[in-house]
């Protein structure tokens, strides 16, 4: 069997576990360019009522007994698989077990009178790196299909989300190996935004971010390399968290690079409402993840109480890249409206370059010389896709004494980044260092679907990454064509930041999210969860 027959194997085995009464024939994209529109269309209002309500008001509903579980799972399985067939968005599609779970949480919920835990009938979706038991988790592989994962291969998290009373129903589409900003694989080929079909979800995570922003799903894990959830939250609008590295647990959850240690992954939930997002990482912390997961600190949920006057460290651009128009007017808008609050905002001039940090941790990850990725498609014969081929520039295969050397660059940077933000306090007039760092999460609101520019982007995802700070996605406003119009006079930083802005199509985004990062300090996630709920209620 070739590589072309195994893939084409694979999408129609997904596909067929869609029933047949909820197959449809999608409208070509100029009838139908946003599939949120679409899919409100083509499903019934009642089903339409439950997937606009956040989980919180959802988890109300069913502890009156005004919704039952399976009424919330028969809602999202079916809007999931409708936008599955409108933007290509979900890896594997087990719906017959969300039904079964949910018909046991309303026998339990009709039996006690309570629901069964905090999560009780919540969908949850899950990137398609999650492990559960007897469903691929292939990573954009094909080597890997086929080949469904054990009880005890099972991630730590997804058995706590389990435990909480959540209902898993799809896993959703990844990149190849996860190492690209945009959704495509030879297995699934290309993922497209949850607002407009013509456009790129973003990636790794974008199968799970187009999924929740076509209202398919109301929260879902992603996890964060060097921006894998913060780049489809924003492209897609959504709320999400990159959190420091381990405070949630990573355990078990499947990867290529897996033990990579200077700068490893993390793993955090995208949601459409901010506080269906605190309510799932509580839920996940308050479990004592650290007890089952040897590298998750052993740190409780601590609540912050936001002080009544922020201060903001803030920067619209890193001397890197500029971002487009868009962007640049979300970031002014932030800045007016938390300084009409009551708010301090200062400027933001880190001591360590952003291209450096950038150039870095590029180098952290090219270290093994794609050999995992080059065995993993000689195995099918499956060509490497084009976006990492172009996105990558590979030097050779580094000896573990150069890698250390990485590390120890890498630590030294920390020191002197964190030395420059302690010593903001000198500045405030606060007197306490900067509470919050606000700055885009990507140079463009979305790029065509399949031709993203990734050597001209990235750098303001990075030294997130880098350093091991917390951000937290927050959507800010739309792409207005009449208002973000194009540089007419543009100089950038150099011919690639030249290149980056004539990309700029107002037309083509108009109307699309944008977002920002709040970024805080490592292990400060409920921090940055607060004020990220500060930013936002600033701009709405």
């Amino acid at each position: 069997m070739t590589w072309e027959d195994l893939a084409k194997a694979k999408r129609e085995a997904v596909f067929n576990k869609i029933p047949k009464e909820w197959v449809i024939e999608v409208p070509p994209v100029e009838e139908a360019p946003n599939p949120r529109v679409l899919l409100d269309k083509l499903l019934p209002d009642e089903e339409n009522a439950i997937t606009d309500s956040t989980a919180m008001e959802l988890l109300d509903k069913m502890k009156t007994g005004e919704l039952k579980a399976i009424d919330v799972a028969t809602a999202f399985c079916h809007r999931a698989a409708l936008a599955h067939q409108v933007i290509n968005c979900c890896s594997e599609i087990f719906f017959e077990r969300a039904f079964a779970r949910a018909k046991e949480l309303d026998e339990y919920y009709e039996k006690t009178g309570e629901l069964y835990g905090p999560l009780h009938g919540i969908p949850v979706s899950l990137k398609d790196q999650v492990n559960l038991e007897g469903i691929d988790s292939a990573l954009g592989f094909l080597s890997r299909v086929n080949k469904p994962k054990t009880k005890d291969d099972e991630s730590v998290i997804a058995t706590i989300l389990y435990n909480a009373g959540a209902v898993f129903y799809v896993k959703t589409t990844t990149p190849m190996a996860m190492m690209s900003g945009e959704t495509y694989s030879n297995i699934y080929g290309q993922t497209y935004n949850g607002w407009n079909r013509r456009l790129s979800p973003g990636g790794s995570s974008g199968g799970e971010s187009s999924l929740i922003a076509s209202k398919g799903s109301l929260i879902g894990l992603s996890t964060d390399l060097g921006g894998s959830i913060r780049i489809p939250a924003a492209f897609n609008g959504l709320f999400a968290l990159r959190a420091s590295w381990g405070r949630l647990p990573y355990c078990k959850v499947d990867n290529t690079m897996a033990f990579q240690p200077v700068a490893p992954s993390v793993i955090g939930p995208s949601a459409r409402d901010r506080n269906d997002l605190v309510h799932l990482v509580k839920t996940i912390i308050d479990t004592e993840p650290w007890f089952v997961d040897p590298k998750t600190p052993p740190i409780p949920w601590r609540p912050y109480s936001v002080p009544e006057k922020l201060v903001f460290g803030f920067y619209k651009t890193n001397k890197v890249t500029t971002p487009h128009p868009p962007v640049m007017r979300a970031m002014e808008l932030i800045k007016e409206k938390l300084v009409a609050a009551g708010h301090e905002v200062i400027e933001w001039d880190p001591p360590v370059s952003h291209k450096f940090i950038k150039e870095r941790l590029r180098e952290i990850f090219v270290a093994e010389n794609y050999n995992e990725i080059t065995k993993e498609c000689a195995i099918t014969g499956e060509p490497k896709i084009p976006q990492l081929v172009e996105a990558w520039g590979l030097k050779g295969e580094l000896t573990v004494s150069e890698h250390w050397e990485q590390a120890r660059i890498q630590y030294e940077t920390q020191q002197k980044y964190f030395k420059y933000w302690m010593d903001t306090a000198k500045s405030t007039s606060t007197g306490r260092p900067v509470d919050a760092w606000l700055t885009p999460v990507w140079e463009t609101v979305s790029s065509i679907a399949g031709n993203p520019r990734y050597d001209k982007v990235s750098s303001y995802t990075y030294a997130v990454n880098y350093l091991n700070l917390c951000s937290v996605v927050t959507p800010i406003t739309f792409v207005d064509k009449t208002v973000d119009v194009p540089v007419t006079d543009f100089q950038g930083y150099d011919e690639s930041d030249d290149a980056l802005q004539q990309t700029y199509d107002p037309e083509l985004v108009d109307g699309m999210p944008v977002a920002v990062q709040v970024i805080c300090q490592r292990y400060e996630e409920e921090k940055a969860l607060e004020i990220a709920g500060v930013v936002y209620k600033a701009t709405h």
